[in-house]
């Protein structure tokens, strides 16, 4: 064994890096599980609103820590590595190309507007044939609108002016039924835009034992917006709009959990100081963004018995521990100076900030904020407080790229 190996074992603290994995573990679970949890907890009205909106204030934080997270620590390191002045002449300006980071990061940002495209295209497509087959069934007035609904539809448009509520799986057949309509012709002023919560019977119980008419419309207004302050439900709005959160869904956690693995590793093979910063800046790193993650996770909509919200929470969860064990298993013959080493983690680096830019500012910024009613129709005081914690997000995990 030669000096090298010996001084790596010598400031090797295994137990220290075991230790580092179950931090990271409960981290991550805490911050996924946390507004997943949330949906199956029964609150007064008044107390679910508040946590609702604690959750939303944490996940608009989380999302300036994703964005911090692109910018500040995985685009400078890729460039760092792949401008190494030990790799091949095609790396460098002049012999080669020198500008990898920015190409593999542009390309990883249209591979995601691509395949994100592809796949809702595909449920919109779906949709328009769903909504050919069943418009033959329904009878247009003189204003071209229609006149004439089922049961199923009528129940599920009125369910907030009072009446009795159905059960999900009636609702969803409502919905299937129904989605084109109410994603264009709105029934009347106050379905915005034909958004469709599917609520479920306890959740409909709660807001209706209120203080009266005007707070049981009140709360039942904003929870059938999906708006911070609503009834917490495994609620969406159309069939469309579900498939559209749930895609972009999957592709925020593609990037997060890129990047958690390397950065995993990266940790798993940290040693000194160095290690005790980066496992801080990881640990509040992982609990934000699974906030982000979470909050993104509950508001797909999904049922009560689906067990896709626990799987992806779960792999969110793993993905950090996962590239420590890594790390673990190869810290003896890991080389971090050796070129193929260097590629790798530049790559990998340039396409995590890719994925992540690509989802912070599209995914999060524009469909949460920028493009959303509901964040529009917030008091100005609720909207201030989420810029403040977009940027106070932003702002401290940067300030933490400093150490690590």
């Amino acid at each position: 064994m030669d000096s090298t190996v010996e001084n790596i074992d010598t400031e090797y603290n295994l137990p220290l890096h075991i230790a580092a994995l179950f931090i990271n573990l409960t981290a991550s679970a805490l911050g996924v599980l946390f507004p997943i949890l949330f949906l199956y907890t029964s609150f007064s009205p008044r107390v679910s609103a508040r946590i609702s909106s604690c959750i939303q204030v944490g996940k608009t934080f989380g999302t300036g820590v994703i964005l911090a997270t692109a910018f500040i620590h995985m685009l400078p390191a890729a460039f760092e590595s792949l401008t190494n002045e030990s790799l091949p002449p095609i790396f460098h300006e002049g012999e080669g190309y020198g500008a990898w980071p920015g190409l593999v990061t542009m390309l990883a940002a249209l591979c995601m507007h691509l395949i994100e495209f592809a796949a809702t295209q595909r449920f919109y497509q779906a949709a328009q044939k769903l909504s050919s087959s069943s418009s033959s069934s329904s009878q247009p007035n003189g204003n071209g609108t229609r006149t004439s609904y089922d049961d199923n539809e009528i129940k599920l448009k009125h369910h907030h002016l009072g009446s009795d509520s159905s059960s999900l799986e009636d609702i969803r057949t409502a919905n299937l039924v129904s989605m084109q309509e109410a994603l264009d012709q709105p029934f009347h002023s106050h379905s915005h835009g034909g958004q469709i919560m599917l609520q479920n019977k306890k959740s409909l119980a709660e807001v209706e034992t209120a203080d009266g008419d005007h707070t049981h419309h009140r709360h039942h207004h904003n929870a059938s917006q999906g708006g911070p302050e609503g009834s917490h439900t495994l609620g969406g709005s159309s069939t469309q709009e579900h498939h559209a959160k749930v895609i972009s869904t999957y592709i925020l956690e593609l990037g997060i959990a890129m990047h958690s693995i390397i950065i995993g590793v990266s940790l798993g093979t940290t040693t000194g100081s160095a290690f005790t910063s980066l496992l801080v800046a990881l640990v509040f790193h992982q609990f934000f963004e699974g906030i982000a993650l979470g909050g993104r996770i509950a508001a797909c909509g999904y049922e009560r018995s689906s067990f896709k919200p626990w799987l992806m929470a779960f792999l969110f969860a793993i993905s950090t521990p996962t590239g420590v064990a890594i790390g673990l298993g190869i810290h003896q013959t890991y080389a971090e100076e050796a070129t193929t080493n260097i590629i790798v983690s530049g790559v990998f680096d340039s396409l995590s900030a890719g994925i992540l830019i690509y989802t912070a500012l599209v995914q999060l910024l524009t469909m949460e904020m920028s493009a959303s009613t509901e964040f529009r129709q917030l008091p100005l005081s609720k909207r201030i407080v989420q810029f403040v914690s977009l940027w106070a997000g932003a702002g401290v995990m940067a300030l933490i790229g400093k150490w690590a």
